[in-house]
């Protein structure tokens, strides 16, 4: 019988949520700012910023997968020793990073 892995909580469901819940009122926002028709300082500044937050949740989420990414490879790496051998496409050229 297999060993059982231990299950993470999901936390990719409440980083996704939160992202759009974050983008969504950047957004309305900006909505509001030209349905109004507002044009003060305020106003384009609530609207310039609302972009920046909006890139910068993207990229924070973007990059914050790749990071899990990585850390999930290497944990697999750590506990397979075998785990390098044959996964790599020219593996079988002497390229695998066996001695």
């Amino acid at each position: 019988m297999a060993a059982r892995q231990k299950q993470k909580p999901d936390t990719w469901r409440k980083r996704r949520a939160f992202m759009f819940v974050t983008i969504a009122f950047c957004m309305s926002s900006v909505v509001y700012v030209l349905w109004r028709g507002l044009d003060t300082g305020a106003a384009e500044t609530a609207v310039s910023m609302s972009f920046v937050i909006i890139g910068t949740t993207v990229a924070s989420y973007v990059f914050g997968a790749a990071w899990e990414d990585i850390k999930n490879f290497e944990v697999r790496s750590n506990d397979d020793p075998d785990f390098y051998k044959g996964d790599w496409p020219g593996s079988e050229d002497g390229l695998s990073g066996e001695d």
